[in-house]
């Protein structure tokens, strides 16, 4: 099946943009049957992608009608989502309880869309050096990732690094292949909320490589898995638990990274096939 997609204002390459790319560009769920064509046009049955954060952008995303809307890149929740005609079916990132509960869908951060090309480059020498039991690399900005890097000060059996950059770039972070080869040889990544939304780009990259993400929001993973009992991350209440997940087993750390292997592959290879599903019942 071929599905027409239309990046409104052509707006495609975002940060947040990865995980429709990597679909778009066959990556994501490789060996699928679903494709996807560029299109300049909205006609029913359409994949429309905007920038929600951008009045231009959501002023002719408001003009669909009977497309599948997906709304990218607004954290601040600044789009107004009652301007989406009814007949669309819209996912949202960023989703927020009580503003977003229309919405059929609640989508990831999700990866960049270099992402998986830096892993294929950085696996061999991930495999090369010891493996360590968690690591964590970005900026400490809130309470609540301030409480996460308390959880794990002084323990000698992770890699802590504290950056003043986004994506824990910065000129004190990490060069982006070497922040990946960390996550691969990592058994557990601390994923703290970012700014906004209990996820972030690190949620998705740690199940990349293959790691176990240790979250907060409990109500917020719900909302994105749909409850599935199977969801690919260790949701904690308080901080202070992290300790008590470190200290699991190797026979249980390798059962629970090998459960969330099959769960994010399963993941990817939904959100593909739920996108073609989705247009075809619009069109």
């Amino acid at each position: 099946m071929n599905i027409p997609v239309h990046w409104v204002l052509g707006r495609r390459g975002n940060w947040d943009h990865g995980t429709m790319m990597l679909a778009e560009d066959g990556i994501l769920s490789p060996g699928s049957d679903v494709t996807f064509t560029r299109t300049d046009s909205m006609h029913p049955g359409t994949v429309v992608c905007f920038n929600g954060n951008q009045r231009e952008s959501a002023e002719i995303a408001r003009q669909a009608r009977k497309c599948l809307v997906i709304v990218l890149s607004d954290e601040g929740a600044s789009f107004d989502p009652s301007c989406i005609d009814k007949s669309n079916v819209v996912w949202m990132q960023y989703g927020r309880q009580g503003r977003h509960d229309f919405a059929a869908k609640w989508l990831l951060t999700g990866l960049r869309r270099e992402t998986p090309d830096v892993i294929a480059a950085q696996r061999s020498a991930a495999e090369d050096l010891p493996r360590i039991r968690w690591s964590f690399v970005g900026q400490k900005q809130h309470t609540w990732r301030d409480a996460f890097v308390r959880a794990v000060e002084g323990r000698g059996d992770g890699i802590l690094h504290i950056s003043s950059g986004f994506g824990g770039l910065g000129s004190d972070g990490f060069p982006y292949d070497s922040y990946i080869r960390l996550m691969l040889r990592s058994d557990f990544v601390l994923c703290p909320p970012g700014n906004v939304s209990p996820d972030s780009f690190r949620v998705c990259e740690a199940l990349e490589c293959g790691a176990i993400p240790i979250v907060t929001g409990r109500d917020y993973w719900k909302r994105v898995f749909r409850n599935n009992p199977f969801a690919p991350v260790t949701v904690v209440d308080h901080a202070v638990e992290i300790p008590n997940i470190l200290a699991w087993d190797s026979e249980r750390v390798s059962a629970v990274r090998k459960s969330f292997a099959r769960s994010w592959v399963e993941y990817k290879r939904l959100f593909v096939e739920e996108i073609a599903s989705t247009v075809r019942g619009l069109a």
